[in-house]
């Protein structure tokens, strides 16, 4: 929780809501950038009249860019 570390699962990145008699969506996103720190995201949503369901999943490598020699 504390120190130069990540937030490691502490922080909620996702504020996705599942939304009633919309059928089935979803969307996936895959991301690199120049350091090569790679993201990939996936959310999907189900619903009928009376239920509703939204699957969210996140992960993210950001590796280490030092330089160390």
């Amino acid at each position: 929780l504390y120190g130069n570390g990540g937030g490691g699962g502490v922080v909620n990145l996702i504020s996705k809501q599942a939304r009633f008699n919309r059928g089935g969506s979803g969307a996936l996103k895959l991301q690199v950038d120049q350091y090569w720190h790679k993201l990939a995201q996936f959310d999907y949503n189900y619903s009928r009249d009376n239920a509703a369901v939204t699957v969210s999943l996140l992960h993210q490598e950001l590796g280490d860019n030092r330089d160390v020699t």
